[in-house]
């Protein structure tokens, strides 16, 4: 019986290299969506929303939904920082690195679930550890006894010089864990960003952003909701500093793992779960796969077809996907008492493929005919 490969063990130089390439890709992911236009992109749907005479103050300006996307790609990517080893030859202060391997998730080409466990971990014990590791002024003095007297074997001075950087860049990354906030793997962590838009008598429009990982897949997903809250019930209020929070029941209803769940049937959880709440809007992306030689469960989630003919002739190669679904619903109905959302099924998407500058060309002819949109590293 074939044994099926979940996941791929990297370490040393390849380790590096892979993390590297994933940071590169995001970083250029990151940097184009800050640039794209909404109302562009609507221009497919605008059709749709004249024949149904869609109320426009519902909805919010064509502004802010890719400038949130950007920076929730910024920060899935320095997620993926803390797996690697950072160098800097301007800020050494910046130099820190922990883990010796990475796991690979072979259906998504992504990091595994498990070191995403492992740095949660270690962020929790990381002030126990630092206690129990000598201070930078110990490693300095190591490090001159080391060049200075005739302790080690000429050979093995190498070795030794780099076991002790290593250990002071495992002490910077701990100091800089254990007061950093991470994403976490589990639904439970969910971090929003709450931004108030506007508000009319008796109602205030807010935007709600976050970041999922999926657990099913190995990807994390990006949703960007948009909605209105009336006076009748208060889901979203300040707390004691000021800050918008939202209230246990509202948080536990936007905790969505499936990959598959449609915009539209997220925005209409919220509108049939809470009566003070309009969503008017709802994008939610996937930031992935990540094409590569170490995607080999791509039954799972299928690989571009030119994926197999380009890792071919380039084992290093890789190609980042992002899909974006989405669904706006700015009129509504009267429901007995109620008031609902009209809510369509339509699948309006739109998807980009960060590839390597020299295989776009063949990339996109892959893909002529399709809304995808090539976007070269």
């Amino acid at each position: 019986m074939t044994r099926v490969v979940r996941e791929h063990k990297l370490i040393g130089d390849e380790q590096s290299r892979y993390l590297s390439q994933i940071d590169k890709f995001l970083g250029v992911l990151a940097q184009n969506l800050v640039f794209e236009k909404e109302a562009d992109h609507f221009k497919t749907m605008e059709d749709f929303a004249k024949r149904k005479d869609w109320d426009w103050q519902r909805l919010p300006k064509f502004t802010n939904t890719y400038k949130t996307l950007s920076n929730m790609v910024q920060t899935v990517r320095e997620e993926y920082q803390w797996l690697d080893w950072q160098t800097s030859k301007d800020d050494p202060s910046k130099n820190k690195g922990y883990f010796e391997e990475a796991n690979i998730n072979a259906s998504s080409g992504l990091p595994w679930q498990f070191d995403f466990i492992a740095l949660n971990k270690l962020k929790k014990s990381a002030p126990d550890k630092l206690k129990k590791l000598p201070s930078f002024t110990k490693l300095a003095q190591n490090l001159d006894r080391l060049l200075l007297q005739d302790d080690v074997e000429i050979g093995n001075v190498g070795g030794v010089a780099e076991d002790i950087h290593k250990q002071a860049m495992r002490i910077n990354y701990l100091e800089q864990l254990k007061d950093a906030t991470l994403l976490g793997w589990e639904s439970s962590d969910l971090k929003p960003t709450i931004t108030k838009l506007k508000s009319f008598a008796g109602e205030t429009q807010f935007n709600i952003s976050f970041v999922n990982y999926s657990l099913a897949s190995g990807m994390f997903q990006a949703y960007t909701i948009d909605l209105w809250q009336d006076i009748r019930e208060t889901h979203i209020e300040k707390d004691s500093n000021g800050e918008y929070q939202l209230t246990n029941q509202l948080r536990s209803a936007l905790k969505f793992n499936s990959d598959s769940l449609a915009a539209w049937y997220v925005l209409k959880k919220i509108d049939e779960g809470f009566e003070s709440l309009h969503p008017v809007h709802v994008s939610k992306s996937l930031i992935g796969p990540f094409e590569t030689k170490y995607q080999t469960g791509s039954n799972e989630i299928p690989q571009l077809p030119i994926t197999k003919e380009l890792l071919e002739e380039d084992p290093e190669a890789g190609f980042l996907r992002f899909s974006r679904q989405y669904t706006y619903a700015p009129n509504h109905k009267t429901k007995g008492k109620e008031l609902a959302q009209v809510i369509y099924r339509e699948d309006w998407r739109d998807e980009m493929i960060i590839t390597p500058a020299k295989y776009s060309s063949r990339v996109a002819d892959s893909v002529l005919g399709t809304q995808i949109r090539i976007i070269e590293v």
